[in-house]
């Protein structure tokens, strides 16, 4: 080529002009060059001959094809083929433009299938641009592989990137033409000029050329193409009936226009109305309960609450409607005595401050002694989602009969300890609920061992150790733990000391046992007493009945005849018979008494 140095000695401008003149026509020379070679080359091949240095010369790889195989013709192309093909086969080399480009697969044999000249553009896996050129003479195909021009390089990438491009878009519509939501995209007086499957769908255009009609546009609304829109609800009407609902997005894109999507929020839509059903019914329910309630949201606002609350504590029903945070609802409470008045104030403060800083994890119940003498039952049950719950209920009239029930209790305890029988109460299950002072004293128990209280069965076994033998502690047993119909009964126990008690057993409504033990040592001893006493004056009545009776037989023996002792007679007979009806009821007297 002849020496290029003229070029430099041209004015700069013109040397532009005459490079940008060369550079094309260097490549139609550089073309026409591979073609008289191609030619000249086929000619030898056709010729038989091998071994021409003149190929060797060549840089770019020269293969000749027949059938399948594949004979690399200069250095260049041996060189190709050890570094890329795993053997000289025409499968191979279809394998290798595989591997640079997915699209060449197979592309080598269709070409080669119709026996005519053809070139095939390649872009490599590194990104360079190679062609492949093939010129068929009968059963043999000359294969070029060479560096495609700067003009050719640059169109063959471009042509790439199109093909991505096009791949690109190809997807992203089946993704959108896919996705479940509507999505379009609007022009300032032109409406809607593209959607998606799924607006087609809804809209009811089947034809994918006509501009489907504007679903989602505010009515009374311009198309524009200022700031977007923020999110906004809106209904279309259903097949059923029953609305459609979407939540609508709508983004500027500059000079592509307006872009939208359209969420169904049909079951966000019904849960709302559920919850508002729900909570309309809760607020019915809860406006019939006694006790107060009061939910603060995630927020710690005022959510819901009762009309109990407003009256148990003081409050104005529309200042609860403002809806107030927990803080200001407590310290509404204080600015109306409506809540104790601790001696150590921050730390009950401190309290309240953890229930409201972390609901989840505090949990809150006290009972509130105001200093009207009014006791509220506070308990603040916590939610998962945040939320809390405060209920308030008025216990005053309980604590006022809780206390007079323990006083009762206690008059009933102090009564029963005055009695000298040993008394003692045992609840259902057997446990000892009361002993009286003189259990302990007639059982010799120290009062230290009952407790804690034990049960019946441990009882029983001290008095049978106590008491002689005998089937009393048995049915004891069955009775106080039992659950069959029951009825009082009483047994006598004879101690081993040589006491003697009066046992008395009786059930109670609420399945307790009563049991009593009455000391009758004494009373039995005076008893014994009062028989002999008895006794013995029946054997001196006796006696003098007799006497008596002699007396009077003497008497009407001896003077028979006499009226004065015949009357005499009769009067002592009459007194005889007092007497002995005098002396028989008071024997039985003393034997009841």
């Amino acid at each position: 080529m002849a020496d290029a140095g003229w070029l430099a000695a041209l004015p700069e401008d013109l040397a532009r002009i005459v490079a940008a003149l060369a550079e094309p026509a260097a490549a139609a020379l550089a073309a026409l060059a591979g073609a008289v070679g191609g030619i000249a080359l086929m000619r030898r091949l056709e010729r038989r001959e091998t071994g021409d240095e003149t190929l060797e010369l060549i840089a770019d790889p020269i293969f000749a094809l027949r059938g399948g195989a594949l004979q690399p013709l200069n250095r260049a192309a041996r060189d190709f083929a050890a570094a890329n093909l795993p053997a000289p086969t025409l499968a191979a080399l279809s394998g290798w433009l595989a591997r640079q480009d997915g699209e060449l697969d197979g592309r080598l044999e269709e070409l080669l299938a119709r026996a005519e000249p053809f070139r095939i553009e390649i872009t490599t896996a590194e990104g360079r641009h190679l062609e492949l050129d093939g010129r068929p003479r009968g059963a043999l195909t000359v294969l070029t592989l060479r560096k495609a021009t700067g003009a050719r390089a640059r169109e063959a990438a471009a042509m790439a990137a199109l093909a991505r491009v096009e791949t690109e878009h190809r997807l992203l519509t089946a993704i959108v033409d896919a996705a479940p939501v509507p999505m379009w995209r609007s022009l300032p007086g032109k409406g809607v000029v593209w959607a998606n499957a799924a607006y087609r769908r809804l809209a009811g255009a089947h034809d994918p050329e006509a501009r489907p009609p504007a679903l989602f546009a505010q009515p009374g609304t311009p198309a524009r193409t200022g700031a977007a829109d923020a999110p906004r609800r809106l209904s279309l009407p259903g097949q059923g009936g029953d609305p459609l609902w979407f939540e609508v997005t709508e983004r500027d894109l500059g000079d592509a226009g307006i872009g939208g999507v359209a969420v169904g929020i049909d079951a966000a839509v019904r849960a709302e109305a559920a919850l508002r059903r729900f909570v309309e019914t809760l607020t019915e329910t809860f406006a019939h309960l006694p006790i107060g309630l009061a939910v603060f949201d995630k927020n710690r606002r005022l959510g819901l609450f009762n009309p109990a609350i407003a009256d148990i504590l003081k409050l104005d029903p529309a200042w609860l409607a403002s809806r107030p945070t927990l803080r200001q609802f407590l310290e509404r409470l204080r600015e109306n005595r409506q809540m104790p008045d601790p001696p150590d104030f921050l730390a009950w403060r401190s309290r309240l401050t953890a229930l409201e800083r972390d609901a989840e994890a505090a949990a809150y119940e006290e009972d509130w002694v105001l200093p009207s003498g009014q006791t509220l039952h506070v308990s603040g049950r916590p939610h998962p989602q945040g939320a809390i719950a405060l209920l308030f209920e008025d216990i005053s009239s309980a604590i006022t009969l809780e206390r007079r029930y323990r006083a009762e209790i206690e008059t009933l305890k102090a009564v029963l300890n005055k009695l000298p029988d040993a008394v003692a109460l045992f609840r259902p299950d057997g446990m000892l609920a009361h002993a009286n002072t003189a259990f302990h004293g007639v059982w010799r128990l120290d009062p230290a061992q009952m407790q804690p209280p034990p049960h019946i069965s441990r009882l029983i076994e001290h008095w049978a150790a106590a008491c002689e033998p005998g089937p009393v502690w048995r049915r004891l047993h069955d009775f106080a733990t039992g659950q069959d119909a029951r009825a009082p009964w009483c047994a006598r126990l004879l101690l081993r000391d040589g006491r003697i008690m009066q046992a008395r057993f009786a059930p109670l409504p609420d399945g307790s046992t009563l049991t009593s033990f009455q000391d009758e040592t004494e009373r039995e001893r005076l008893q014994a007493d009062l028989r002999d006493a008895v006794a013995d004056l029946a054997t001196e009545r006796r006696l003098m009945l007799d006497r008596l009776e002699a007396l009077r037989g003497a008497l009407g023996g001896g003077a028979a005849d006499a009226p004065d002792a015949a009357a005499l007679a009769e009067d002592l007979g009459r007194i005889l018979a007092r007497l002995r009806e005098g002396a028989a009821e008071g024997a039985e007297e003393a034997l009841s008494g």
